[in-house]
């Protein structure tokens, strides 16, 4: 066992050396480390807790005896940061204060023996903290120690520390002040003429550098981005004038500091999923974030960040850009606002002309209820009818694009009858392509076909293209509708004419919102320009494609939708009760509308239809109607003066009634919300007006198949649907 940790001194060496290693490995450091102390009698060590951990672990390894050192003194060890804080005063180290401390276990050491060694990394510690002046006096303080005391002192930076041109001068100055320079290991490991080849490329690099200086630093101390670098342990190595104006921290502030400095606490994860990506040689591109200003306010920003490497290609820290994209993030902001209030337009809008839409529908089919009708009676009975429903289209096309743009629609899908499909398009198409005197042929598929789709929708995709085939033909034209099973996976839907075709220019753009392809003949109406825009949209929320083409003007036109065929299967799984649609009798059903023309209209339907009516104006009315009247079926508006629908529908729910009334929603609003809100106040089902009696057939019907507890009202179809 050696009594000493080292040999004795060899006196022929200078005294007083102060040398400085470069490094860019820890394990080179420490095998430095132990080289060095091998040839003095004492050590002493100030430095991390990890690198005297290793260093130790290293002497023990080479035969030392540590507990037998330590006890003579011949080997001791500091903590860096401790040792810094007892003599550091406002951020500079104070001369008294480091003699007192430092000064005192040299001046204990070399008293008592020759050759003592020391390794010292405080110095290494205060430029990490960007504090490099200080780390400069400190360097200044060690060379005063070594002219009163004899030893010498082995100081270490890692390279990183050193990664920015503006760092040139603190670098020089810190060569300045010791008697060796040992360069990094890549370079000092190098055979002699390998040493030259490096100094020359090193040579040429700095000739380039120096020709175009301002280019490189203009790019650096760009205003608009911040450009940060760190080590892979989160600590600012470099901070540009743009990451000062961005995050309001001088570059004498920040560097040194943990990148955490600048991150919410609630986004510190982020930092962790970034540092584990660098790691892994991975670049992050253009992550939006926000960050935290030294003023304490947030600012959004875009992130790039980028592996940094040695000349070994291993990753020792991390390039940041930083961009503020504040502006962009409040005009994204501005601009959702303004979505918002669009669809608050449209949805007051539509609920505004539903109403009058209502009374003037249910009056017009309870005309048709009239035994004794005229030709002319007749023939207005069927404008009024199809004018509205030619306005609830417009309607309900205007808000399916909101909802569509905004993906807030969303598709009820089943198993669907292809053919069925197409002949309630073109029952819905019917009034359109008749009024133009125009011949529609249809040719379906030989068997049934079968899609997993929204009825509603896909109806609406089929008839919109009929519809647009009927405007753009001449008055007597052809209109053609054909399916065909191309494959086992797809069937196509074809719908043609002998219209005025499409020009050349137009057809790439004609599903396009707003996009109308020509003049319409015959003065038919022109629409809105977005019925196009819906089919795709819907289409290809099935799943599906859609294209159109055209010879060129006056050359017809022609719509293909491509769906994927629903896998076959069994019968069982796809049968669902029959429900009738005959119109609803025998109930005793409470009508509840502010507005009167709509409540005398819907009751005097309803009374023709030989059912016992009684009318509320609003909730109030409606709740104490239902105590009173005992309906079998509540018809309930939403929007009304004193009670709205819901609150009414909510104390409906909680009377103590001995059956409970069917309760429907008839509004005029239609939004996905507002059917959440009816469904949550207790109504079995929302319709939005107009409705008709087939509507609400439908809906009586859905509810009977759903809700066991009505089965008694359809047991005898005389009294119901």
């Amino acid at each position: 066992m050696k009594s000493s940790i080292l040999n004795t001194p060899n006196r022929s060496r200078k005294k007083h050396r102060h040398s400085v290693q470069f490094y860019e490995n820890d394990d080179f450091l420490v095998t430095s480390v132990q080289d060095f102390f091998k040839s003095g009698t004492a050590a002493i060590v100030i430095a991390t807790p990890a690198h005297i951990r290793q260093i130790e672990k290293g002497l023990t390894l080479g035969g030392i005896t540590l507990a037998e050192a330590r006890k003579q003194r011949l080997f001791q060890s500091f903590d860096a940061e401790e040792t810094i804080a007892r003599f550091m005063v406002d951020g500079k180290p104070d001369p008294d204060l480091f003699r007192a401390s430092v000064g005192e276990i040299i001046q204990k050491a070399t008293a008592a023996r020759r050759g003592v060694r020391v390794f010292g990394e405080m110095v290494a510690s205060l430029w990490e903290r960007g504090n490099s002046e200080a780390s400069i006096a400190l360097e200044e303080l060690w060379n005063a120690l070594q002219a009163e005391y004899d030893f010498e002192l082995f100081c270490a930076y890692p390279m990183q520390l050193f990664s920015r041109s503006a760092y040139a001068d603190g670098f020089i100055r810190i060569c300045d002040t010791h008697t060796i320079v040992t360069p990094v290991e890549s370079y000092s490991g190098l055979s002699k003429s390998a040493r030259e080849r490096e100094v020359s490329i090193l040579q040429q690099r700095l000739h380039g550098y120096e020709m175009e200086p301002s280019m490189l630093e203009a790019i650096v101390q760009s205003p608009d981005d911040a450009i940060v670098s760190k080590t892979l342990d989160g600590v600012i190595r470099s901070w540009n004038k743009g990451a000062e104006q961005i995050f309001g921290y001088t570059e004498k502030e920040a560097v040194g500091k943990h990148i955490s400095l600048i991150i919410p606490k609630e986004r510190l994860n982020e930092e962790k999923m970034i540092l584990s990506k660098l790691r892994k040689g991975e670049k992050i591109d253009h992550f939006d974030t926000k960050r935290l200003r030294k003023d304490g306010k947030l600012v959004d920003i875009s992130l790039t960040v980028s592996p940094v490497k040695n000349a070994k290609g291993e990753i020792i820290g991390a390039s940041k850009i930083a961009r503020d994209i504040t502006d962009r993030k409040q005009h994204e902001a501005m601009l959702r606002e303004e979505e918002h209030r669009k669809d608050e337009f449209l949805a007051v809008l539509a609920h505004e002309l539903r109403n009058p839409l209502a009374p003037i529908s249910l009056a017009a089919e309870t005309l048709q209820l009239t035994d004794s009708q005229s030709e002319v009676t007749k023939e207005s009975v069927g404008i009024i009818q199809r004018q509205v429903a030619h306005m609830v289209r417009l309607i309900d096309d205007l808000l399916d694009l909101s909802r569509i743009k905004s993906a807030k629609i969303e598709l009820r899908r089943e198993k669907l009858d292809l053919g069925e499909v197409m002949r309630a398009a073109m029952e819905m198409s019917q009034a359109s392509v008749a009024e133009a005197g125009h011949r529609l042929i249809a040719s379906f598929a030989p068997n049934a076909i079968f899609v997993y789709g929204d009825r509603v929708r896909l109806v609406q995709v089929i008839s919109n293209l009929l519809g647009n085939a009927a405007r753009y033909t001449q008055p007597g034209g052809t209109i053609w509708l054909e399916t065909a099973e191309k494959s086992t996976e797809n069937v196509t839907i074809t719908v043609r004419d002998t219209g005025i075709g499409i020009d050349a220019e137009t057809l790439p753009r004609i599903f396009e919102m707003f996009m109308q392809g020509g003049h319409v003949v015959n003065g038919a109406n022109r629409g809105l320009g977005i019925g196009l825009t819906l089919a795709k949209r819907i289409v290809e929320m099935h799943g599906g494609s859609i294209e159109a083409e055209s010879p060129g003007p006056n050359l017809g036109s022609t719509f293909t939708v491509r769906l994927p065929i629903l896998a076959q299967l069994s019968s069982d799984f796809w049968e669902r009760p029959h429900v009738s649609r005959d119109p609803i009798s025998s109930l005793r059903t409470l009508v509840v509308d502010d507005n009167k023309d709509a409540r005398v209209a819907l009751s005097t339907m309803l009374r023709r239809q030989g059912n016992t009516v009684a009318v509320a104006s609003d909730g109030l009315e409606a709740v104490d109607a239902a105590q009173k009247f005992a309906p079998d079926l509540i018809l309930m508006d939403i929007g009304m003066p004193n009670m709205n629908g819901y609150e009414a529908a909510k104390l409906i729910r909680e009377q103590k009634l001995l059956r409970q009334p069917m309760l429907i929603a008839v509004t005029g609003l239609g939004q996905g919300t507002d059917k959440q809100l009816a469904q949550i106040a207790g109504f079995d089902a929302h319709l939005t007006k107009p409705i008709d009696s087939q509507k609400l057939a439908s809906a009586l019907a859905s509810i009977s198949v759903d809700k066991n507890q009505y089965a008694g009202l359809y047991e005898d179809r005389s009294k119901v649907i």
